[in-house]
């Protein structure tokens, strides 16, 4: 199952989907976990934070995350959005995590 986002709802700089990074995400636990992250950067418990998946790693500060693809060279690998969407985002995919694993079965 792949997440369809909405540009208005999302709007993503650069070719690089987000969707390659939140998909590497597989339980609803881990999905969690890194908005538990993600939430204390934006309270500023910590400054920053990196979260690193398969191919992609989240460099996520208060105001900004910059999502890359770690096995690329090119500029267009790179996306970056705002923190707090980029949490909606988590918050959708995690939402979607049991309609995905009861469609592989």
């Amino acid at each position: 199952m792949n997440l369809k986002l909405s540009k208005q709802n999302f709007p993503f700089f650069g070719t690089f989907p987000p969707s390659d990074f939140i998909e590497d995400i597989v339980s609803v636990s881990e999905a969690n976990e890194n908005l538990k992250l993600i939430q204390k950067v934006l309270d500023g418990s910590i400054e920053e934070y990196e979260i690193q998946l398969n191919t992609t790693i989240a460099y996520i500060k208060e105001d900004q995350t910059v999502i890359e693809h770690l096995y690329t060279e090119s500029e267009n690998d790179r996306n970056s959005m705002e923190t707090e969407k980029f949490k909606e985002l988590i918050f959708v995919w995690r939402d979607k995590i049991p309609q995905r694993h009861n469609s592989k079965n």
